[in-house]
């Protein structure tokens, strides 16, 4: 019997056995502790991913080789969409000999606009063209930082001889990614041959939505209604039945304010718990109070040849 501290070590209990193993033939060690590393398995997964795409804007004139595309210079493969807008505004101010200049104004929300002056000749008509108002735009360093800029043809045509209020750009998205992950592996579990088997993944566009860019996913289409009303319409039991409209979009015309049909329908004249006729003489329904309006008078009238 050994008697040991608290605090007593590996070592302390080592020594102590090894101080009486004369007597009692028992030896101790100290052997490392060994460590288990376990590996789980791995879920096999399949990714779509989406890149940005920038917004764009245009502006078109009359005649040709004078229409200009702006796009988004800020976007990039994963972010398309901004918080602050960028704008394209064509100013003619009228006057004679006005030179093409480019300036960016930035509202206190952040938002830009590239005000583009347009140049004019002696008699105020417009004379810049689509390839000039580019060059100018790539020569304002805060506008070329905002758009990149792509005339049409030869951009050699002039542009409209009148302003042009600002135009947005848009159509801006940001890069998404949808990844599909084998919901059947376990911790041992996730190859194809443990698994049961490979899973192949079909998109499909079938023309029933407009998916994002890039993405197509088959759905369903909802057949739509018709006359309002998909479900079948109810009948009431019995050799009495009542006019009832087909549907929300064939009413019948508005019974008197004394008209109070009751309709019971079959399963509920079977239950043992409802007597569609008294056993004796007397009122089935309770007398009407006044404050229940003209019903108050008399008994509601009912259709001719109704069992109630």
């Amino acid at each position: 019997m050994l008697f040991l501290g608290a605090s007593s070590s590996l070592t302390d209990i080592r020594d102590a056995i090894e101080g009486v193993s004369d007597v009692t033939g028992v030896n101790a060690t100290i052997t490392a502790a060994s460590a288990n590393f376990e590996n789980n398995a791995t879920a096999n997964t399949y990714a779509i991913q989406n890149d940005a795409v920038a917004g764009t804007a245009s502006i078109t004139s009359a005649g040709g080789n004078n229409d200009l595309t702006f796009t988004d210079r800020r976007a990039t493969s994963t972010q398309g969409v901004f918080e602050e807008s960028v704008s394209i505004e064509f100013i003619d101010t009228g006057t004679a000999t006005e030179a093409l200049a480019v300036n960016l104004v930035t509202d206190a929300n952040g938002n830009n606009t590239i005000e583009v002056t347009l140049e004019t000749d002696g008699n105020s008509a417009v004379v810049s063209t689509a390839t000039e108002i580019l060059t100018a735009i790539q020569g304002d360093v805060a506008a070329n930082a905002l758009v990149t800029v792509v005339a049409t043809g030869t951009g050699g045509g002039t542009v409209a001889d009148a302003s042009v209020a600002p135009v947005l750009l848009q159509g801006g998205i940001d890069a998404e990614t949808i990844t599909f992950t084998d919901a059947r592996t376990t911790t041992l579990e996730g190859t194809d041959t443990t698994l049961g088997g490979s899973i192949t993944l079909d998109l499909v566009d079938d023309g029933d939505t407009t998916p994002l860019p890039g993405t197509h996913f088959r759905t369903r289409r909802r057949r739509a209604a018709g006359h309002r009303q998909n479900a079948r319409q109810l009948l009431p039991f019995g050799p009495d039945r009542l006019a009832l409209p087909a549907g929300e979009d064939h009413s019948l015309p508005a019974s008197t304010v004394r008209f109070m049909p009751l309709l019971l329908f079959s399963e509920l004249r079977r239950s043992t718990l409802l007597r569609v006729e008294p056993r004796k003489p007397g009122m089935l329904l309770s007398a009407i109070q006044a404050i229940d309006g003209t019903l108050a008078c008399d008994p509601a009238h009912r259709p001719a040849g109704s069992r109630l």
